[in-house]
């Protein structure tokens, strides 16, 4: 054996004595069965690439490791452990579990902060469903309460935290429910208050939002427990008459609709909800409301403003993104054939006063809507925007296969997409491919 092998070997022992002191922390017991460390030391070195000759070293260092290791670290001798019986008496008192949270203990909090402490320790869902109803109207009360004060924070994630641990079970669906509608509730009341905490409202917003595009994706969406959350979050969308004030920089105001498109710039819940709902109960919504022009009028947007309106040329970009996403969403619930027209024709004035009603219309109607989403592409913006659009454009183009000059529809649309970017171009080619078989 040559000096420099006998080096090398040494080297490795100091090594593998020092990682069997880390793998076997408590040291060797009686009985090590010194093989089976060594097929383990093995398996840890065969993770690493090595010559022939560092096997060779390897073959002769590690019996010696193990050697060492055991000459070198006291023999641990396992404790005879003496367990000790929870009694009856102990169970009874809580002195062997955590004791439930009960709703006396909620109702004897002398503040809301005390029975946010209360809250806090709830650590298991089924303490909250005996007295589910009056816990919920405890939570939405101090949730109201505090939306002017600082611990609204607080409540909110006590909300979230009773959500996720809800999650566990489909039995505890009206609980899951009950929540969202407490911060829907919350959200409905903070937006009746001018100059309000812009942030907190994003908050909000996103929560109930987070809680409702779960409870859509888990395949657990109810109509009936929905109730009239969408139809009155899609009034909200109108609403530019409440102005909020962002704390970091309280020179901007927000009005309701700007914040709901920071918060959920991909409508997120509205296609959700489009995707879970009937097409009669969709179109029934948008009859009842003026959602549908209003989407339209902000997809056609003009952000050319000058540098000194940065903030209003951000405020109009969500909104147009958002819009854009809603009338994707419903025309693809719709389609063209079932495509609430009429609702239309007070932002498409000019075809009202140069189209007589019928076919003809309705073909100046369709353009316009493909015109909304070319102009977005000729834009070149977000891959995900540019998505939006091309499946917009898919869905409108796939109602339109019927008519004679449906080749000459795809020609000039595909003449337009061709004059514009390489990643618009590449993007349209799949959907083009379907439309064109």
């Amino acid at each position: 054996m040559s000096d420099q092998h006998e080096e090398l070997v040494e080297l490795f022992v100091s090594s593998l004595t020092d990682q069997l002191v880390i793998l076997y922390s408590d040291g060797p017991s009686e009985g090590t069965n010194d093989k089976f460390i060594e097929r383990g030391l093995l398996a840890l070195l065969a993770k690493n690439e090595t010559s022939k000759e560092e096997e060779l070293v390897m073959q002769d260092a590690i019996p010696l490791a193990i050697q060492r290791w055991k000459d070198t670290t006291p023999v641990s001798v396992p404790k005879k452990s003496k367990s000790t019986p929870i009694s009856l008496f102990d169970q009874l008192t809580g002195g062997g579990f955590q004791p439930p949270v009960t709703i006396d203990d909620i109702k004897e909090a002398q503040s809301a902060e005390d029975r946010l402490t209360v809250f806090r320790s709830v650590s298991y869902v089924d303490d909250l469903l005996l007295d589910w109803n009056e816990i919920k109207s405890m939570l939405l009360s101090d949730l109201r309460g505090s939306l002017q004060a600082n611990a609204a924070v607080d409540i909110i994630k006590i909300h979230r935290k009773y959500y996720d641990l809800g999650r566990a079970s489909s039995e505890y669906l009206l609980l899951q429910y009950g929540i969202c509608h407490n911060i829907f509730d919350a959200i409905m009341s903070y937006t009746q208050q001018d100059n309000s905490n812009a942030e907190l409202l994003l908050l909000l917003i996103r929560t109930w939002c987070d809680i409702l595009v779960d409870l859509i994706q888990r395949d657990v969406f109810v109509e009936e427990l929905v109730g009239t959350m969408e139809s009155r979050m899609l009034e909200l969308l109108l609403d530019d008459s409440k102005y909020h004030i962002a704390t970091s920089t309280e020179s901007i105001q927000f009005s309701t609709a700007h914040v709901l498109a920071l918060a959920d710039t991909r409508a997120r819940w509205f296609q959700g909800w489009v995707r879970s709902t009937s097409v009669g109960s969709l179109l029934t919504l948008l009859e009842k409301t003026s959602i549908l022009p209003t989407v339209i009028s902000r997809c056609c947007l003009d952000s050319t403003e000058t540098e000194s309106d940065n903030n209003s040329r951000a405020m109009q970009k969500v909104l147009r993104d958002q819009s854009l996403v809603i009338l994707a969403s419903i025309m693809e619930k719709t389609r063209v054939s079932c495509f609430p027209w009429h609702l239309a024709s007070s932002i498409f004035v000019d075809i009202e006063q140069s189209t007589e009603d019928g076919p003809a219309r309705t073909t100046a109607h369709i353009g316009k809507i493909i015109e909304i989403f070319l102009q977005t592409m000729a834009m070149e913006e977000s891959t995900t925007s540019l998505q939006v659009c091309c499946n917009a454009l898919e869905d409108v183009l796939s109602g339109c296969r019927a008519a004679s000059d449906y080749a000459e529809l795809i020609s000039k649309l595909n003449e337009r997409v061709s004059a514009m970017s390489v990643k618009v171009r590449n993007k349209w080619e799949k959907p083009n491919l379907r439309l064109q078989h």
